[in-house]
């Protein structure tokens, strides 16, 4: 079996890109990511809801709740490996995609104990304006969603009711900078479930999470290219690459 990972910084498109690949491979996709495993932290993770591409097959290592506590790289590094060898008897090629770097880092380090070939597509930012207004944008959603979605304030509103795991949720990228947003403006984070921004008060949280998720792109990026991950594909290479290895 070949696995084909596709890594990159927070909002860059790696679901996109890695569904476009699933499609074109047959193949089915591996979500590489702590935070997404958290099915009350849906819209704040930017879990894909499967929506839009409901004829793939996209594995997300666990199903956790705030309440589980941190998800530990190690732990989770064992979930990827156990998916990949259930996969390995129906697939010929797995799409791995994701931006946790305490789990890559992990995978990567173990690679030449896998028994399948590899390679890696590395995402990167090309323009940080226009991906600074996506991250803007993807706030906004975040805050506002589609009918029917749970916002990252009313997620963090009822993950902090768990005391317990406090540390573990103000790490989550995202709710970091509401934190601070709800502590200068003196508004208490248990109130967020009902808490509706008016267009000024969006507009300046919205910029504060695409600022904090940018600068956790930049960490990763750097993470990227210090973690030696196998071979790195051009998008137009690599698809050939691929096809030449099935």
């Amino acid at each position: 079996m070949h696995i084909h990972t596709i890594i990159g910084p927070t909002g860059i498109g790696k679901s996109a890109r890695a569904s476009a690949e699933a499609h074109r491979l047959g193949a089915p996709i591996i979500v590489a990511d702590r935070i997404q495993c958290y099915v009350d932290l849906a819209t704040t993770s930017a879990r894909d809801t499967g929506a839009e591409n409901a004829d793939l097959a996209r594995h997300f290592l666990e199903e956790r709740t705030v309440g589980d506590g941190d998800y530990a790289p190690a732990t989770a590094h064992l979930a990827l490996r156990r998916t990949l060898r259930a996969l390995s008897s129906e697939h010929r090629c797995v799409i791995v995609e994701g931006g946790s770097v305490s789990l890559l880092n992990v995978f990567f380090a173990g690679r030449d104990d896998l028994p399948y070939t590899m390679s890696t597509e590395l995402l990167q930012v090309t323009d940080q304006r226009a991906h600074l207004d996506r991250l803007r944008h993807r706030a906004h959603r975040m805050l506002a969603p589609p009918a029917g979605r749970t916002g990252l304030l009313q997620e963090l509103a009822s993950a902090w009711r768990h005391t317990s795991q406090r540390e573990f949720i103000a790490s989550v990228v995202g709710f970091g900078s509401t934190i601070r947003w709800c502590l200068h403006h003196g508004i208490p984070i248990e109130s967020l479930h009902d808490f509706i921004p008016n267009p000024a008060q969006q507009s300046e949280l919205a910029t504060a999470i695409a600022d904090e998720h940018a600068a956790y792109g930049r960490l990763q990026h750097q993470a990227f290219l210090t973690m030696q991950p196998p071979p790195r594909l051009g998008a137009v290479g690599g698809r050939i690459e691929l096809e030449e290895r099935l």
